[in-house]
């Protein structure tokens, strides 16, 4: 055969070669490419649901740190109003011992008085009676 058609088979089996081994070189590390970023992609999307599992619980910390603090707030609250009522509650049992006593004090007054009156029309009766015997 010619040397010519040697070179030229050998040529383009020569660039046959070269583009597969081009297309393969290039296939592996497309490849190579796709499942780095597939992984790029699961780090990034594991990444993602971490943070979002983060934020969701700290979410939740906070609620239930706000709940806490309202319920404390109401416990403080209600324990005033508690207070104030048996103050109120004492000042009222007070006011009215105090009206008791007064009262009592009073009664004492009125019986002195009707025992001294009692005295008095005794006395009234005695002098009448002396004075019709004189």
């Amino acid at each position: 055969m010619d040397p010519i058609i040697l070179a030229l088979i050998g040529g383009l089996l020569g660039a046959a070669a070269g583009f597969a081994l081009a297309y393969f070189a290039g296939q592996a590390a497309a490849a190579r490419v796709r499942t780095g970023a597939e992984e790029e992609r699961d780090r990034l999307l594991a990444s993602a649901r971490t943070d979002a599992d983060n934020l969701r619980k700290a979410e939740i910390l906070a609620g239930k740190e706000e709940a806490f603090r309202a319920k404390e707030e109401w416990e403080r609250e209600e324990a005033r109003r508690r207070d104030d009522m048996e103050r109120s509650e004492r000042r009222i049992a007070e006011r009215s011992e105090s009206l008791d006593r007064k009262l009592q004090m009073l009664e004492e007054k009125i019986q002195a008085q009707d025992q001294r009156a009692g005295q008095i029309g005794q006395r009234e009766k005695a002098v009448e009676a002396e004075k019709a015997v004189l």
